[in-house]
C-alpha cells in the first residue's frame, strides 16, 4: 500500500486532498508525493474571497459559542452579508443567496427591534442595498436579483423595522426605487416591481404624519 508523506500546504487543501490519498487515487504521483489537485490551487481570485469567506467563519464561531441570538450584536450579524453585498467582485449568483438570507433572517424575527445596535444596523442594510454591486450575468438574472433587492427593502420599511430607519436610510430606499423605476433599459417586469414598491414606501411615510406633533409654526398661523 503506498502512503502519502508529505503534507500539502494549507488545512483546508491538507483535509480535502487527504480524502483522495488513497491506493491508485489519481491524485499520488508515482514517488509517492501527494499532488494538489487543480480545484485546491490557490489563485488569485480565491484570495481576493478569502476576506468574504472569514466573516461568515468568524460569524459561524460566535453562533456556536452563543446560547441566545439577542445577546449578538447585530452589526455582527450583519457585516458578513453586507461586505458581500457590497462587493463587485461577487457574482450576482452569490448575491442573490446573501439577500434571501438576510431575508429569511427578518422574516425569522432573528432580526428584530430589540437587537443591539439596531438603529445601526439597518442604516448599513439600507446602504448596502442600495448601493448593491455584483458581477453582472445577463439582465434577465440582473433583474430577478434586483428585484430580490427591492422586495427586501420593502420588507424592512413595511415592518416594524421600517419605524427604526433614519430620514437618510427612507430617502435612499425611495430614490432606489425611483431610479429603477423610471430605468427605461430595465425589464418591465422589474419597473413595476420598483413602482409597486415606491408606492407602499409612499403610503408607509405618509402613515406616519398622524404621529408627528403640529405646531403653531407648523400652519404658519398668524396671530389674530
Amino acid at each position: 500500500m503506498r502512503k502519502a508523506n508529505k503534507a500539502v500546504n494549507g488545512p483546508l487543501a491538507s483535509f480535502i486532498s487527504g480524502q483522495f490519498i488513497k491506493d491508485g487515487s489519481p491524485f499520488i504521483d508515482d514517488d509517492a508525493t501527494p499532488r494538489i489537485p487543480g480545484f485546491l490551487k490557490a489563485t488569485p481570485k480565491t484570495r481576493e474571497d478569502d476576506h468574504l469567506l472569514s466573516g461568515f467563519v468568524e460569524l459561524r464561531s460566535i453562533l456556536t459559542g452563543t446560547g441566545n441570538l439577542q445577546e449578538i450584536d447585530v452589526l455582527t450579524l450583519l457585516q458578513p452579508f453586507l461586505i458581500v453585498i457590497r462587493s463587485s467582485n461577487t457574482s450576482g449568483f452569490i448575491t442573490g443567496i446573501v439577500v434571501n438570507s438576510l431575508t429569511k433572517l427578518i422574516k425569522y424575527g432573528i432580526i428584530n427591534t430589540n437587537n443591539k445596535n439596531i438603529h445601526q444596523g439597518l442604516g448599513q442594510t439600507i446602504s448596502a442595498l442600495s448601493h448593491c454591486k455584483f458581477e453582472g450575468s445577463d439582465q434577465t438574472q440582473d433583474d430577478i436579483l434586483l428585484i430580490k433587492i427591492i422586495q427586501l427593502i420593502e420588507l424592512i420599511v413595511l415592518s416594524d423595522l421600517g419605524d427604526l430607519l433614519t430620514d437618510d436610510s427612507m430617502y435612499e430606499s425611495v430614490s432606489t426605487c425611483f431610479s429603477l423605476a423610471a430605468n427605461t433599459r430595465r425589464r418591465d417586469i422589474l419597473r413595476s416591481t420598483a413602482e409597486t414598491t415606491l408606492i407602499n414606501i409612499t403610503q408607509k411615510m405618509f402613515s406616519k404624519l398622524k404621529d408627528i406633533e403640529s405646531t403653531h409654526d407648523d400652519h404658519n398661523v398668524k396671530d389674530a
